[in-house]
């Protein structure tokens, strides 16, 4: 429907009135301002441009706060035509900062045939002012006390923020209305709407503008599908049912007004839609389903919906059974932990393990936990779980020692709830010295969700937990949105980083350049580093040339049980474990950056800091006259192979330990051997390899206790063929 013009000379007439009025046309359920006289302007204080901007955009913005809602009811349905207007509310006059009465005064007016305007009167006098005539002061009192009343009254339906009617109401208004539409083969919807992010978008911008927010978003759903089939059912959570005819539209639709409210601060709108065919079900169990629908997207920040289907229906009975059987389960054992090794870089040895929860059911069978561990967190019943899993980790280590296993740290998984729900760390400490574990033998993993917790108290559980004696991991790194400032604002000792990386892998020409650049921003900030999901050797490969310290993913095991782990080294199978009196030496080789060396304070006369990333630099361990590459860029392995020092497929997949075909020039021995003296950067001089003359430096990192193999870092300023000089 277009808007409604009168003739120039009605409107100049009507303009010029100093009565306050104005005249509104609904066009495609939006209540539009289309004309204010002069007297309007005045009472507003404001141009008429800007008078009819303000009705159409903020029309409530003065108004009482009490009198928001009901105004808001009152009006629309004027404008619906569901009879006339005749309201009195509170308003701001900015002028004298207080509030006035307004008498809002309405009736219908028809132009022409078939349309249908709304003529507003209003009429103002001071709300606060005292003195008057006793029957002036009388009628004052009276319609305060009509207020109150009304207010009461009302606070039992509606919601007093938006104004719409609130959940009680709203499920009552929707049982009565949809077998009606059943009746009339409407094919009747319940839509559930949850704002993503509310509670930080309250911590951004403040309470106050949450609540324009909130009002906004309710504005936009009467617009659509008007004011009763609406409803507030929590703070940032809303309902509506409707006809499904045309609904993904007018969703589209809604979902780019929302992103546009207030200059675009807004935050994305998640929506389930229940329809009525599936099952015929009463409004509460509706909502339900399409709030279930609604939270199967819950991890996705942008605007979507998502039906409710067969899908969504058994996740909701394996809710309702993890529920159940939860407690069973804990005491029954059938949740225990599965360990999944991680192989360190270096030595291609199991170095640490995760403990990772199966519930293996009577009755179902394996429940992944994806399936379970939400549902637990959903309500706060996983911090038991997860004190369960310390439980079982530390009786399954004190197997293996009794098996004569060697032992490595166990990680284990704590939920960022954990930290809210209970005094976590106390409950770990006082079960790790019960068992008689060193606590070096547990390392705590928590998920980067919790940037969504306050800072303050993270920060303050992750210090405790160091100064406890426990090493605290962060899990699924580059999973959300926050990585940067988790790494900035926290002291983990190490980083995971999330397996959509590897998945992603080939997907993309920047997804090695992200990962490369974290990974080196990881190891300038002395931060050891996992990558999870690796499953191919071109994935292993790539990640030591970057520099990853460790490694997780099917490539090297899958999750097995404590039985399976015994049995495997009963009979000599699987991967090897990491001798525990070398970890350090290996721990200090694997933490050193390939990509800038300290070596500011060398003095060769040379802008090497302008190169770094292209230098080659490696790490070679020499033990009795022989020399061993350890680790290495990708440039330092082309040297490698030029100087035919390992052949081209030397280093593939997962090729540790790979030991040179021959030795270096002597100058590069003399240097080694110098700089394991004296423990300082050594330079290499008139050092030719194959026929190319090579410029490096060398330092000593560190000996192993074991053997008393010397590990050094070398960098290659320059590598010139004798043709070339």
């Amino acid at each position: 429907m277009k808007q409604f013009e009168f003739d120039s000379i009605k409107r100049q007439i009507m303009e010029a009135s100093k009565i306050p009025f104005a005249i509104y046309q609904l066009i495609d359920e939006k209540v539009v301002t289309i004309l204010v006289s002069d007297g309007m302007c005045e009472i507003l204080g404001m141009s008429r441009e800007d008078s009819i901007s303000l009705m159409n955009h903020d029309l409530y913005r003065d108004t009482h706060p009490d009198d928001i809602a009901r105004v808001s009811e009152a009006c629309y349905k004027f404008a619906k035509g569901e009879g006339e207007l005749n309201i009195v509310y509170r308003i701001k006059d900015n002028k004298i900062g207080k509030y006035v009465m307004v008498h809002a005064t309405g009736r219908a007016i028809t132009p022409k045939k078939n349309l249908r305007l709304g003529l507003v009167w209003y009429s103002i006098e001071e709300f606060e002012k005292k003195g008057g005539d006793e029957s002036e002061v009388k009628l004052k009192s009276n319609l305060i006390g009509l207020l109150h009343t009304e207010s009461l009254i009302r606070e039992n339906y509606y919601d007093g923020l938006t104004g719409l009617p609130n959940m009680t109401h709203f499920l009552q208004l929707a049982d009565k209305a949809i077998p009606k539409m059943r009746k009339e083969k409407e094919n009747p919807v319940m839509i559930f709407f949850d704002l993503t992010g509310m509670k930080l978008f309250n911590r951004k911008y403040g309470l106050a503008e949450g609540d324009r927010l909130l009002r906004a978003v309710a504005e936009i759903l009467k617009d659509y599908f008007g004011y009763e089939n609406c409803g507030r059912l929590s703070r940032d959570h809303f309902a509506v049912y409707t006809s499904g005819k045309g609904v993904e539209k007018k969703l589209y639709d809604i979902f780019s007004e929302v992103e546009n409210i207030n200059k675009s601060k807004s935050i994305p709108v998640r929506v389930g839609i229940y329809e009525d065919k599936f099952e015929n079900v009463s409004a509460s169990v509706a909502c339900d389903r399409a709030n279930l629908a609604a939270d199967s997207e819950k991890n996705t920040y942008s605007s979507k919906f998502v039906y409710y289907d067969e899908s969504i229906r058994d996740l909701a009975l394996t809710k309702e059974y993890v529920l159940t059987n939860f407690e069973k389960a804990i005491k029954n054992n059938w949740i225990r932990p599965f360990y999944q090794q991680i192989v360190r870089t270096v030595t291609g040895q199991v170095c640490d393990e995760e403990a990772l929860a199966r519930w293996i059911d009577p009755e179902r069978g394996l429940i992944p936990p994806d399936q379970f561990v939400p549902v637990l967190e959903d309500a706060r019943l996983i911090h038991l779980l997860d004190l369960h899993m310390v439980d079982c980790v530390l009786k399954d280590i004190k197997r293996r020692k009794s098996a004569g296993i060697d032992i490595v740290p166990v990680s284990i998984n704590i939920s960022r709830y954990d930290l809210e729900l209970c005094n976590i760390i106390d409950e770990i400490c006082k079960r790790v010295d019960k068992a008689g574990v060193s606590r070096n033998f547990i390392t705590l993993e928590i998920t980067e969700s919790v940037s969504g917790v306050d800072p303050e108290l993270i920060k303050d559980r992750v210090n405790r937990f160091h100064k406890e004696g426990f090493k605290v991991w962060m899990d699924d790194f580059g999973s959300g949105y926050s990585s940067l400032t988790v790494l900035q604002n926290f002291d983990f000792d190490l980083i995971k980083f999330d397996m959509r990386f590897m998945r992603e892998f080939n997907s993309s020409e920047k997804n090695p350049i992200i990962l490369t650049a974290l990974m080196q921003m990881a190891t300038k900030l002395g931060i050891d580093t996992i990558a999870e999901g690796v499953e191919t050797e071109e994935q292993i490969k790539f990640l030591k040339e970057i520099g990853c310290n460790k490694l997780q993913g099917y490539y090297f095991n899958r999750p097995n049980p404590t039985d399976v782990v015994i049995e495997n080294f009963r009979q000599g199978t699987g991967i090897a474990y990491e001798n525990k009196p070398e970890s350090g030496y290996f721990e200090i080789i694997s933490k050193a950056s390939l990509t800038e060396p300290t070596i500011n304070s060398l003095e060769y006369g040379e802008a090497v800091n302008e190169y770094l990333n292209a230098l080659p630099m490696g790490v070679l361990e020499y033990s009795d006259d022989e020399f061993y590459v350890l680790r290495y860029n990708k440039t330092y392995e082309e040297f490698l192979i030029k100087a035919e020092f390992i052949p081209r497929d030397a280093l593939q997949g997962n090729a540790v330990h790979v030991m040179l075909r021959r030795n270096p020039d002597p100058n590069f021995v003399k240097a080694a051997k110098k700089t394991v003296k004296s423990k300082q950067w050594v330079a290499v001089k008139d050092s030719v390899e194959n026929g190319m003359s090579m410029r490096a430096y060398v330092r000593w990192l560190a000996r192993n206790p074991v053997n008393g193999a010397e590990a050094v870092l070398i960098v290659i300023l320059a590598a010139t063929t004798d043709d070339a000089q």
